[in-house]
């Protein structure tokens, strides 16, 4: 964990990313062709989205993280050093998310990805927490995660209209061509 000169050292209850460490953990992707949802996250992330989070889900293996790394892999040195990258680990509680998100609020952050969201047991029930409260405030918030239920029930429930929602799952075959670099249709059944 790297933190940005002139602040105070935080133990944060999530795994997070910030500093030189996004380049370590960006630099993988670099070589790798974009999905054609790629410019949804990009247009989020450089647009008004009015308050809302993006929330981007899908299977697992289907490129959440890799799209993530891919984004922050392109961002210039002014909004890296406002970028934060969240793990969420099975310990965590919306209660912990919540005080790292105010730290990193306060520390000047704006752009923040949290990943696998969705393993927080009260995201349900309080998810409407990252639209309210930090959204609002001008924080760019994207959410990724496996549960597309959980986000189905959130949205019903708690981000109703301010959640912006992307799928991973589904690829068809002409991106499968383009962005792999693989032709065939049994090797498209395959993977």
């Amino acid at each position: 964990l790297s933190r940005r000169q002139g602040h105070d050292r935080y133990d944060f209850s999530s795994s997070v990313i910030v500093g030189d460490g996004l380049a370590a953990f960006s630099e993988p992707v670099r070589k790798l062709k974009k999905r054609e949802c790629f410019s949804q996250l990009h247009d989020y992330i450089y647009g008004d989205n009015d308050g809302k989070v993006l929330v981007l889900f899908g299977l697992r293996r289907t490129g959440k993280t890799t799209l993530i790394r891919q984004l922050i892999e392109e961002m210039d040195d002014s909004i890296i050093a406002r970028t934060a990258f969240m793990q969420i680990m099975p310990s965590n509680t919306l209660a912990d998310i919540n005080k790292d998100l105010i730290h990193l609020f306060h520390d000047g952050y704006r752009y923040v990805f949290i990943d696998e969201v969705t393993m927080l047991s009260d995201f349900i029930e309080g998810g409407a927490l990252f639209a309210d409260l930090f959204a609002s405030s001008g924080m760019k918030i994207i959410l990724s995660g496996t549960d597309s239920l959980g986000f189905v029930f959130a949205g019903d429930e708690q981000l109703y209209d301010r959640m912006i929602m992307v799928h991973t799952t589904f690829i068809p075959y002409r991106e499968f061509v383009s962005v792999l670099g693989i032709r065939g249709v049994d090797e498209y059944i395959r993977f």
